[in-house]
């Protein structure tokens, strides 16, 4: 058997748990680096990593390069590790137990939280000819439950996020036992959503961020659209579809109770694409990720679909000031769902979102025209059996337009919407595809102006269409 250092951890020295998690973390990095060593490895292995180079005039228009970069043997995604496991000293494995006991028994801890299957943490204290040890149980052991499920993933973690084993410092001990200590205190589980968006920049220098109630946009590294175009590939969505490789990330955090499974986080996601649509901004996009915050609580991943097309219709740049008023769009969604309508405001929203996902120009005319109707023709008692086509100019007319001059076009506009669809649906007089195009900009413009005010109005009813009509 290959002999190991003898290397020492002090635990319990200070009525902090704080230092003694930090002292953990020194002492299995120093351990780790040994028995990576002990077979004669690196500490350090090169990868090749594809970085993307955007044009700053042309954002559609793109390069891409390679270049070596020098990685933390832990980090390297072809390392056979199972071959240096366990990475601990039987003292260092110790005293990462002897942690989780103070753990379940300090003031202020909230274990256990919903953690269903263990990572590749087993590396740290196993060997893979070891016999696999019984699912853990808080009941009946919360401390090789807290070892196994909370200690054990960070440390794994935090090793790997190292630059190299031997350059451990106090200051990544320190990050280690707060994140420890967050989770084991914190009372929810918290998740964090990435979804890299195109026809969107940031407006100023590169590296800019915006930030509004903990939701932020920034521009992506060379290196993670580099990540992308490996992951997403070209024509991966399907039917040789070419999807814009993004040149921003929305980030947000989302929460769920912590005995909770992974949280449906399509409806957060929904509203701010929504909002963004709303304000005239329209992205392009094909996926979202979902992974626990921190990264380590779950050795999971989860790619959810975005309902967006996956070329831009154009790119725009956001400054500070429009982002704000996005957040502020999404509070006002908020006590919608735009996913699962369950009423006729809910079903304007949900269509003038579809809308803004179809790459089919006549479906995109349907959905928008719907989302009209659901605005401008609530359901009326006395008018059930009016002219509906009469109502939802009348009522467009005087809802949409901003001056009392614009009324009599809109009226006009509106006339011709409710024709095209008439003419769609029904086959008389099949338009033309300019009719349609035209028809298809006009029906956005008009729900997208009939939506924001009724979010910050309030939606109209069949009694307000009346008093603006009759101005009273």
């Amino acid at each position: 058997m290959t002999p190991r250092y003898n290397i020492e951890v002090v635990t319990n020295s200070s009525e902090n748990p704080a230092d003694d998690l930090s002292s953990l973390f020194l002492g299995a990095a120093e351990a780790a680096g040994q028995r990576v060593r002990e077979l004669g490895w690196p500490l350090m292995r090169s990868v090749i990593q594809t970085s993307i180079r955007r044009d700053r005039q042309n954002p559609a228009a793109w390069s891409s390069s390679t270049h070596e970069v020098q990685q933390n043997i832990l980090a390297h995604s072809n390392t056979l590790l199972h071959q240096v496991a366990p990475l601990l000293t039987p003292a260092v494995a110790a005293a990462a137990l002897e942690c989780a006991s103070s753990l379940v028994e300090a003031a202020g801890t909230n274990l256990p939280f919903w953690s269903p299957f263990e990572g590749r943490d087993w590396l740290l204290t196993r060997s893979a000819s070891d016999a696999q040890p019984p699912v853990a149980d808080y009941a009946t052991d919360a401390a090789d439950w807290t070892s196994r499920h909370l200690l054990l993933p960070a440390l794994y973690e935090h090793l790997v996020a190292l630059s190299s084993l031997d350059v451990a410092f106090a200051e990544n001990g320190r990050g280690f036992a707060a994140d420890v200590l967050r989770v084991a205190m914190a009372d929810d589980l918290t998740y964090r959503v990435t979804v890299p968006l195109a026809g969107l920049d940031v407006r100023g220098q590169s590296g800019i961020t915006l930030t509004s109630d903990g939701t932020s946009i920034r521009q992506l590294s060379g290196d993670e659209r580099g990540n992308l175009l490996a992951d997403w590939g070209i024509g991966s969505a399907g039917a040789g579809a070419f999807i814009a490789l993004p040149l921003v990330g929305m980030e947000l955090s989302v929460s769920t109770p912590r005995d909770k499974q992974n949280p449906d986080v399509r409806e957060t996601i929904a509203k701010w694409l929504c909002a963004m649509q709303l304000n005239g901004y329209y992205p392009s996009g094909y996926a979202a990720r979902l992974q626990p915050d921190p990264s380590w609580v779950m050795p999971i991943s989860m790619s959810t679909p975005l309902t967006l097309p996956y070329q831009p219709r154009k790119w725009s740049s956001l400054s500070l000031a429009a982002f704000e008023r996005i957040r502020t769009t999404v509070v006002q969604l908020g006590r919608y769902n735009i996913s699962e309508p369950k009423s006729a405001r809910e079903l304007a929203l949900h269509r003038f979102y579809l809308g803004n996902a179809r790459s089919n120009t006549v479906d995109a005319v349907l959905d928008f025209v719907i989302a009209l109707e659901s605005l401008l023709l609530p359901y009326d008692e006395d008018a059930r059996h009016a002219e509906l086509g009469y109502r939802f100019r009348l009522h467009g007319a005087r809802y949409i337009a901003r001056t009392r001059s614009e009324r009599r076009e809109i009226s006009r506009q509106l006339a011709a919407l409710y024709g095209l669809r008439s003419r769609l649906v029904h086959g008389s007089g099949y338009p033309t595809q300019p009719e349609i195009e035209a028809g298809r900009a006009s029906a956005e413009e008009f729900a997208r102006r009939g939506l924001l005010r009724a979010l910050s109005e309030g939606f109209p009813t069949d009694a307000s269409f009346r008093d603006l009509i009759l101005g009273t």
